[in-house]
């Protein structure tokens, strides 16, 4: 029996996450007649047809959706065989890292740093994603880990929590609770509290401890991220959240910032956001992730305290 090869199941996969041939091709890096040429190749051997294709575009047919799983999994076994086959080579493991974008300048140096401290034989590969986006590539095999703010709750994820990270209000230097050593919630009342681009976890959780504040002086500011914001702060154009792992960088001397611990609240807890480690559930590499993951809680906890 002729099996499928891997360009075939790539096309089988792409087109059916992309939902069009033209897509899948830009994707695939080939033209959609030669994805084209791979469907039909795949439907012949597998003897059904697994996409319907109308003027409305492509969908799977039931056959279609009942195999993408098991081809799903084939590459994924094709993918960590090449990384086995590598790290046999070359003693070395390739896996890719990312971080959504208020993490990222703030965790990714020191966390590179501890695994090449205490992993040498791993090369990351690092970069930026929005949770969303992150979410995606974790599931699609095109990401082996993300740090992002937890719970997720993706069925085909896990995620390991590897710090609290408080929330400070980030106010200027001349600011009248710059000087105080923590503010309670309802300071913000009198505040107006900016907000960075849409799309960012942290600005759904500024939103949140805000309502919890009961107040809604909120200002959009538009596109800008969390270090334009910061600036902004320092101009004295409002105050913001700020999590406690970015003041390093963010209110360094000199930067006219200061971060200003929030009181705890009537229960006892305290504004915050929980930094997890997440990786696909069925990786090959699985339990490593789980010895990386206790590694990076403990150096957090270690630069947290500081």
């Amino acid at each position: 029996m002729t099996l499928p090869s891997v360009p075939q199941l790539q096309a089988f996969v792409t087109v059916a996450e992309l939902g069009t041939y033209r897509e899948a091709a830009l994707e695939l890096h080939t033209s959609q007649p030669a994805v084209t040429q791979q469907i039909k190749a795949l439907e012949r051997l597998l003897r059904t047809t697994v996409f319907d294709r109308t003027t409305r575009g492509t969908r799977l047919t039931p056959e279609g959706a009942q195999l993408l799983p098991f081809a799903k999994a084939v590459l994924e076994a094709v993918d960590a065989l090449e990384l086995e086959a590598e790290r046999v080579r070359t003693g070395v493991t390739r896996l890719r890292l990312a971080a959504i974008p208020t993490m990222a300048p703030y965790l990714l140096p020191g966390i590179v740093r501890t695994m090449r401290t205490n992993f040498p034989t791993v090369a990351l590969s690092i970069g930026e994603s929005r949770t969303n986006v992150m979410v995606e590539r974790l599931v699609g095999n095109d990401l082996d880990m993300g740090l992002l703010a937890t719970p997720v709750g993706h069925p085909g994820l896990t995620e390991f929590v590897i710090a609290d990270d408080p929330f400070l209000l980030a106010v200027g230097a001349d600011h009248p609770l710059a000087q105080n050593s923590n503010v309670q919630l309802g300071a913000l009342e009198d505040s107006e509290v900016l907000l960075i681009e849409d799309g960012h976890c942290l600005r759904d959780q500024t939103v949140e401890v805000c309502q919890i504040a009961g107040m809604n002086n909120l200002r959009d500011v538009g596109s800008a991220g969390l270090s334009t914001v910061c600036q902004m702060v320092v101009s004295g154009q409002g105050v913001a959240l700020l999590p406690q792992s970015a003041a390093t960088l963010e209110c360094r001397p000199g930067s006219g910032l200061t971060g200003i611990p929030f009181a705890p609240l009537a229960d006892g807890s305290i504004a915050k956001r929980t930094i997890a480690l997440a990786w696909r559930s069925s990786s090959p590499h699985a339990d490593e992730f789980v010895e990386f993951a206790e590694t990076m809680k403990q150096a957090m906890a270690e630069s947290l305290a500081h």
